[in-house]
């Protein structure tokens, strides 16, 4: 078994596949073939250059510093790697951030747990090169829109925007790009943490402020978008974003609002609701939306 676990620390090609196996001997309490396996991720962490793999060892090697002094560890050389992987991660980001959907997805996985460790305050973070790289991604052109919206909200949540900010920098983007890309958009604001995001109240009004800013013809392909991203709230979700939004826009929930329309406002909201009709429609061909 010793011999086939010495094998494997220094047979591994990627360097989140390497820490994994770190971790992996760490928790076994497999001491000898530790050394080697550390050294074979060295020498990976200085070719590597891709997001997903620098983020995932980043991560494996700050959850393997917990056990450091329990197991006997070389703390220090661990806390060292796992800060230069860090950093080279975010270093990598920006690059990364410009891809197709499958990638994307991959990006914001391991986008998300990176930020976490910001968050924590981890031996591993360097939360200067760190948001420097989210303003990047939130700002670059070619930026998947998806990951720019989780840009966005991470810059928003740890109270990196002035208010009304997030509203003025969604609106150029929403402008410029087609339904798909908003409804993408819309998506990466609301991919971390919904519970939460959902009862901020800066975030809801911004995105409540750009939605009645648009013209109506704008805001229809939208629609399904936010129907897909908010559309399996549960019980509690629902009422505490109609909290959040009735804060928001100032009505009271136990309070009974009655709108005194004319003849051609209430035309205008048919033609609307058979509009949002025919849209949900079409997505739900195009799209699989229910």
């Amino acid at each position: 078994m010793l011999d086939r676990a010495r094998a494997a620390a220094v047979a591994h090609a990627r360097i989140d596949e390497g820490t994994a196996i770190l971790l992996r001997l760490a928790l076994c309490e497999l001491s000898a073939p530790f050394p080697a396996a550390l050294v074979r991720c060295e020498a990976l962490a200085a070719d590597s250059g891709s997001f997903p793999a620098l983020a995932r060892a980043a991560f494996h090697l700050d959850s393997l510093l917990a056990y450091g002094a329990a197991r006997r560890l070389p703390e220090n050389q661990l806390a060292d790697l796992a800060a230069r992987l860090f950093v080279r991660a975010s270093l990598h980001l920006p690059a990364a951030a410009i891809c197709a959907d499958d990638a994307a997805e991959e990006v914001e996985q391991t986008l998300t747990p990176l930020a976490e460790l910001v968050r924590r305050g981890s031996r591993a973070a360097a939360p200067d090169v760190f948001w420097e790289a989210i303003e990047t991604i939130a700002a670059m052109e070619g930026t998947h829109p998806g990951l720019r919206g989780l840009a966005l909200t991470l810059l928003e949540v740890e109270g990196r925007l002035e208010a009304g900010e997030l509203a003025r920098r969604l609106r150029p983007w929403f402008s410029i790009g087609d339904a798909a890309a908003n409804a993408r958009l819309v998506a990466g604001i609301f991919s971390l943490h919904r519970g939460t995001l959902i009862r901020n109240r800066t975030l809801i009004a911004a995105v409540t402020e750009f939605l009645l800013g648009l013209e109506i013809d704008a805001l229809i392909p939208l629609l399904p978008a936010l129907r897909r991203t908010l559309g399996d709230l549960s019980a509690a979700e629902r009422m505490y974003l109609a909290e959040t939004l009735g804060g928001v826009v100032g009505v009271q929930l136990s309070r009974t609002v009655t709108l005194n329309l004319s003849d051609l406002e209430r035309s205008l909201v048919r033609d609307a609701d058979a509009a949002v009709a025919a849209t949900l429609a079409e997505w739900r061909e195009r799209y699989g939306i229910e």
